[in-house]
């Protein structure tokens, strides 16, 4: 699920990589691909604007020990992310005589050896501190102001959650019916409101902590769920229920702003509210031509690597005129059409999406979208595994622009590449999972299929 379409994972690679898998594969790539001479490393880009005359883009890189150098391009991909770190302000914090960090500087708990914590926060990072955090604290607090929904990384029958929650097949009902299922199939494990961690908003509209230990960390004492902060003292937080905590460390895992340097605010938006990028890519105010795009400046529920990739395939596509954009009206409109869907349903403008519908989306604007139906008659195993089995990346390497032959089997068998690295004892008898029948008769059920879908389409 967060490798690119055309270049798998090593076979022996654990479904829950490290850090240290994840950059071995990074670097892996850059070489299979020959990208390392074009990666200019401690290089910061101190200017970028746009010649009016030809619109080509100047940009100015300083190196240290070598100077400024100016550079012209045709076209510029911002791809630095959502970096900025957001600590919001509550009255009284500069009178806080403890330490104020943010997640993205946490890296080790020996500074806070019996010490008392207070992580504010309620998505991932703030549950991967507190639980960590909570190894060498004396205790840990996380204030979490509307409550969170927390999913373990494993599912059914043990397997990784997001193969089951990115299957093409989950997103074709309606999004209420989604929601039912999700918390059906995937809460039943943990009791939301004796934790005091439910959450005041539905699964899709609320945030996620994606965590194996925050349950038992709680059950254990080391993590004390309490409410939002009203203000700081010199010691501590007072809570907005009246209650107060004193503690010595305070750490924010309150994310990140919107942030892409030397771009006017007036192209690249620098808050969710007013931010305005055709698909989260395209600027609607340099027009249908545009040279200019932003890769990964979004919010996946999901994995970045893959849809990032998308983005980086249609938007050369448009560079180099493969695939034209509509007009910047037009593109406007579908930016506050997005917009206004987002309030609806989340209340909020949040650039958030599901990775499965969002690469879908991308795919067919860049020509990088199969065709299921045909795939239906061509290849029914396929088009089964396409539509009930995760939604790896390779399946965009099927057809079009930049086919890789071993797609097909990099589909169908995505099941077994989570399997081989952990089935390192043989085992005698039958298979208990169901995933295994799922698999074992997927070929008698996509011609079942088959026959199905195509009576309903003739």
């Amino acid at each position: 699920m967060t490798g690119f379409s055309d270049f798998p994972f090593p076979r022996d690679a654990p479904p829950f990589l490290t850090g240290e898998a994840v950059l071995r594969y990074y670097q892996k790539y850059a070489e299979r691909f020959n990208l390392r001479p074009y990666i200019h490393c401690n290089s910061e880009v101190t200017k970028l604007e746009q010649n009016t005359d030809n619109k080509k883009w100047c940009v100015e890189v300083s190196k240290p020990g070598v100077g400024t150098k100016d550079y012209t391009f045709d076209a510029v991909l911002i791809c630095c992310g959502r970096r900025q770190t957001y600590i919001p302000h509550y009255p009284g914090l500069e009178t806080f005589k403890g330490t104020v960090t943010h997640s993205e500087l946490y890296r080790s708990n020996a500074d806070i050896d019996d010490k008392k914590v207070l992580v504010v926060g309620a998505s991932h990072s703030a549950g991967d501190v507190a639980v960590h955090a909570s190894n060498n604290a004396s205790q840990v607090f996380m204030s979490i102001r509307e409550g969170t929904w927390v999913i373990t990384r494993n599912g059914p029958d043990g397997w990784p959650h997001d193969a089951f929650i990115h299957r093409r097949i989950n997103f074709l009902p309606p999004e209420w019916y989604l929601q039912s299922w999700v918390k059906r199939t995937f809460f039943r494990r943990i009791n939301f409101d004796t934790l005091g961690l439910r959450s005041v908003r539905n699964i899709f509209q609320s945030d996620w902590m994606v965590n194996d230990n925050m349950q038992i960390k709680i059950m254990a004492g080391k993590v004390k769920i309490k409410p939002a902060i009203d203000h700081f003292t010199t010691t501590g937080v007072t809570l907005c229920d009246g209650s107060t905590l004193e503690v010595d460390t305070v750490i924010f895992a309150t994310g990140y702003r919107i942030a892409a340097p030397l771009v006017d605010t007036s192209i690249i938006q620098e808050n969710s509210t007013d931010f305005r990028l055709y698909k989260s890519v395209f600027p609607p105010r340099l027009g249908r031509d545009g040279t200019l795009a932003c890769i990964g400046l979004i919010n996946i529920i999901g994995s970045y690597a893959p849809v990032a990739e998308l983005q980086a395939r249609w938007t050369v596509r448009v560079f180099k005129g493969l695939c034209k954009l509509p007009t910047p009206e037009c593109m406007l409109k579908d930016v506050m059409q997005t917009r206004q869907e987002e309030l609806r349903k989340r209340g909020k403008c949040s650039t958030v999406v599901f990775q499965v519908k969002y690469q879908d989306e991308i795919a067919s604007l860049a020509g990088l979208m199969p065709n299921w139906f045909k795939l239906l008659f061509t290849d029914p195993i396929l088009a089964y595994h396409s539509l009930f089995g995760p939604a790896v990346p390779y399946y965009f390497r099927l057809e079009g622009p930049h086919a890789w032959p071993g797609a097909r089997d990099a589909v169908i068998g995505c099941w077994e590449a989570y399997t081989r690295p952990t089935m390192t004892r043989k085992l005698e008898g039958p298979k208990t999972s169901r995933l295994f029948v799922f698999v074992k008769y997927s070929i008698i059920l996509s011609i079942i299929l088959s026959l199905i879908l195509s009576l309903i389409y003739y």
